[in-house]
Parts: C-alpha cells; structure tokens; sequence
C-alpha cells in the first residue's frame, strides 16, 4: 500500500505520465493503478503483470512501497522511479529456528515459533552448509500452528543441527533469466535496525540479476539491505551505473557467476559489511571504473582473480578508508589494476594491510596507480605489495609515497616494477 502522504505526489505526476503516453511510449502503466492491501508489492508485481507480452514500462511516483515478496521483472521492461522519493521497503524480519530436519521433496517446514509468518509472503529456508545457491526461495501458503507449507518442495536437506533457519528474506528486485531490463530511479530500504539478522546471503540481494543479458540499473539507492546490494550473477552486457549501496550486510556491488562483458561504473559503495565491490567466480571482461568505495567492512574491491576471474579492468576508482585493503587481487591471473587511488586504507588494524594487495596472483598489469596514507597517524602498510605465490606481474609506474612501511613490495622472481616513485 502507498502510504497517504504520496497521494498528493501521485496526483502531481498523472500529467507527466499522460503526457509520456501520448508521447506514444508504448505499454505505460502507474504502479499505483494497483496499489491495495492485498498487493504483497505495493501494486508494482501486478503493473509488471499487466503489461503486453513485449514489454513496456511501469512507472512508480513518488510514495513508499511495502514489499512483502520479490518483484519479478520479465524482458523488455522498464521499472522506472522518481528518484529517491520512490521507496521499495522491507517489513520487519521474522526469523525462526527450524525444529525438525526438512528433507528434499518436502512441501512444509516445522519452525520453533510460526509468530509472524504470514501467507503469501517469500521466505529463504538455509543452513551453515545450504547457502548461496542452495537456499530454498519459497513462499508460504498455508500456516498450522508452527508448520509453514511452501508453494514448492524443497530440493535440498536442512538440518536444525547446522542452524536450519526460515527468514522472510528475499531480492528485492529479480530479474531471472531475462534481457533488456532496465530499473531506473528508485531506491531500497532494507531498515537494517528491523532486520538484525544474523542470516545474510547473496542470493537475497537487493537488486538481484541471475543469468541476464543486457539489462540495466541506472540511478538507483540501496541502504541498509540485510544482504548484498546489487548482485549481477551470470549473464553478459550488463550495466550497473550510477548507483549509491551503502550500510548493507553483505557486499555492496557482486558481480559473480561467470558474468561476462558486463560494466560497474561511476558507483558509491560506503559502509557495506563486507567488500565494496566483490568479484566472484569466473568473472571475465567485466569494467569496474570511475566509482567511490569507502570505509566498507573488509576491502574496497576484493576477490579479484579468486575461482578463476581473467581479462577484468578495475580502472579509475577510489578506494578509501576501507578496514583491509583498497583493492585485493587474490588466486587469479590476467587482471589489470590501472589508475586507481588507495587511500587511508587498513582502517581496522594499523600496518595490517595494503593499498593494493596481490596474493597468490599472477600475470596481472599494476600501472598508474596513486598508493598512499596522507594522515598523521597512518594505518595503510604498504602501497603496493606481492605476497604468497605471486609471480610474472608488471607494476609500473605507480605512486607511492606515504606508506608506513613501504611504496612497493615485490616478491616474485619474475616480476617487474619500474617508474614507480616510493
């Protein structure tokens, strides 16, 4: 339901809409056509549903939008909001331990307490072994006393003996399988002071694309998402830009899955729990530019080469203030490291960490960048450094002055460093 206090905004933009259709923007329609009590997505999954086959835009006004279960977005569609006066928001978590083992092909979940769970809203079932791509997405039809029954039998095994839980997390957006999505222009509000945790999983992103082609997240704001904030799982031509991630539980941008071909840029990734940017598995040909990436929980980007990622530019970022390294390139090869500037990096333990960090990593090209602790109490231990078994990378040309420790450490025998100013 859109709160009262959007009605005024809603009424403001009728004419811009009118306008846009008579500008013969094909299939527009208004979220608010369908808002309702019982929408489980503020009206937006049943505007999305109203549009032709082919596709075409639904545009959200000003107004927050309670969300209850993901919105799903299909090809050639537009979600479109009004900046960041459009609000997509969690409820309040509801969170129980599972009483009893739940095995493969069971279609109900026995919980310590059912308090809370409603029908028709997403729930993620996991454990301490069944994450990732093992959570159960499920959404409840039925509750009797403390057993929620799912819409779907469960594919896989979840034991209260490895901390079973069931949780009313879910992406905020999906997009599953789909191409020339475009999101544009709102934000989303997880209300991490509502949702405590501890279960976190990149699965239940805000924004969350799997095996997309040529979509788009334009302008858009998530903050304090009990997950990941904007995931890109698979999929190629991809663009996610111009966005702000801040205060989220896990990373604040996941390209992962082997995506390919994809672009991360002009982003502001602040105070996430984890990484800024996080890469993971099989990452190729992706662009991660002209972003900001500060005093995140762990590194600013991190995971660069780690399960096979090749062939990606980090280029023209800002890394500053993260509590371990600006950027790591850890267990992978043929990645270029060009331009960026590490900052006052190292923020949770002085002499701990480095700008730019090379562990286990070969064949990279480390050039341009500016390296360096411009404070009186320095923290950032090195500007530049190889570690474990890295070997054959080029590092040139690069500033580092101001280091606690040194500008540039290289321990591969085969490994190259010119022009670089210590």
């Amino acid at each position: 339901m859109i709160h009262a206090r959007s009605q005024l905004s809603i009424l403001l933009i009728l004419p811009s809409l009118a306008a846009l259709s008579a500008a013969g923007e094909s299939g527009l329609v208004g979220a608010w056509q369908f808002a309702s009590q019982a929408s489980f997505t503020g009206g937006i999954q049943e505007a999305i549903d109203s549009l032709p086959r082919d596709g075409g835009v639904v545009q959200l006004p000003p107004g927050t939008y309670p969300l209850r279960r993901s919105v799903q977005l299909r090809s050639r569609v537009v979600l479109r909001g009004s900046g960041a006066a459009t609000v997509l928001q969690r409820g309040p978590q509801v969170r129980s331990l599972l009483s009893r083992a739940a095995r493969p092909g069971d279609k109900s979940v026995a919980v310590e307490s059912a308090a809370g769970f409603e029908v028709g809203t997403e729930v993620a079932v996991m454990d301490s072994q069944q994450g990732g791509w093992y959570v159960a997405h499920r959404t409840i039809v039925r509750v009797e006393g403390n057993v929620l029954h799912l819409d779907r039998p469960l594919e896989r095994d979840y034991d209260p003996k490895r901390q079973a839980v069931v949780i009313n997390c879910f992406p905020g957006i999906l997009v599953d399988r789909q191409e020339s999505v475009s999101i544009e222009d709102l934000c989303l509000d997880g209300r991490l002071e509502a949702n405590p945790g501890p279960n976190s999983d990149f699965t239940l992103a805000a924004i969350h694309l799997v095996a997309a082609r040529d979509c788009t997240v334009r302008h858009c704001r998530v903050t304090g998402w009990p997950s990941d904030g904007i995931g890109v799982q698979g999929g190629s031509g991809n663009r996610v830009v111009d966005c702000t991630v801040e205060s989220c539980r896990g990373h604040g941008l996941h390209p992962g899955t082997s995506v390919q071909s994809s672009v991360f840029s002009r982003n502001v990734a602040r105070r996430n729990a984890w990484d800024g940017l996080y890469f993971c598995m099989e990452c190729r040909y992706v662009v991660v530019s002209d972003s900001v990436f500060e005093a995140n929980g762990t590194n600013g980007i991190g995971g660069l080469g780690d399960g096979g990622d090749c062939f990606n530019v980090v280029q023209g970022n800002v890394c500053v203030g993260n509590r371990q390294c600006g950027i790591l390139a850890v267990n992978g090869a043929n990645n270029s490291i060009v331009g960026n500037i590490c900052l006052n990096n190292s923020a949770s333990q002085a002499r701990a960490f480095a700008g730019i960090r090379l562990l286990n990593a070969s064949d990279m090209t480390v050039t341009g960048n500016r390296c360096l602790d411009e404070r009186d109490t320095k923290t950032q231990a090195i500007g530049i450094e190889e570690c474990g078994t890295s070997d054959r990378n080029l590092v040139t040309g690069n500033h580092c002055r101001g280091n606690l420790q040194a500008g540039v450490r290289l321990t591969g025998k085969n490994s190259s460093g010119t022009g670089n100013m210590e």
